[in-house]
């Protein structure tokens, strides 16, 4: 047994956690896990208390979440009831957020003051603000997969098309997101 090879790194849970809405009400965590492993293993399967008719399932592979995502999205469950709604779910956290401010505004949080005055608010203000920010910084982060070129409202994930096609087999998910090569160095003067 080889000991010096290293472990390999833990699978990333990008494009594998969905988010569903719209679950009857009826159906227990045996019934829901049996309802989705139809379209892979599960490794996880979260529904909240709290928020009846919801759930957090994580697949063992991105190719099952795709299928699911695509085969359960505005269906009714058992044919009645609301249409489920399936969404990737944000896995990542962006831990650069604080570095993105600049010399005017050092001393002022990341985060927007909560206010619930409606349209125009203070809140509203400060959110673009924010916003407008990291755009003039090039701080954009994307927490469905880790990427720091674009927003989550740009993101592949978000694509129906993008998980129709790793659905069918078209694209390999971990070819999709994999690091681009590094540019070969510039030849010497």
């Amino acid at each position: 047994r080889d000991r010096s090879a290293s472990p390999p790194p833990p699978p990333t849970l990008r494009g594998r956690r969905l988010f569903v809405r719209g679950l009857p009400y009826a159906w227990d965590r045996a019934r829901t896990r049996r309802e989705l492993e139809v379209y892979g293993a599960v490794e996880r399967l979260e529904l909240p208390k709290a928020r009846p008719g919801t759930g957090l399932v994580d697949f063992a592979a991105a190719k099952s979440a795709s299928a699911a995502l695509v085969a359960l999205d505005g269906v009714r469950a058992g044919g009645k009831g609301p249409a489920l709604r399936v969404n990737v779910e944000e896995v990542f956290a962006d831990d650069t957020a604080a570095a993105a401010s600049d010399e005017s505004d050092a001393g002022d949080a990341e985060l927007p003051p909560m206010e619930f005055s409606g349209r125009g608010s203070r809140a509203e203000r400060e959110k673009e603000r924010i916003t407008e920010r990291r755009w003039k910084n090039r701080v954009a982060f994307c927490g469905l997969c880790g990427a720091r070129d674009h927003y989550p409202q740009g993101c592949r994930l978000r694509d129906r098309g993008y998980h129709e096609q790793v659905a069918s087999g078209a694209i390999d998910p971990d070819v999709a997101f994999a690091p681009a090569p590094a540019p070969p160095p510039a030849p010497p003067p």
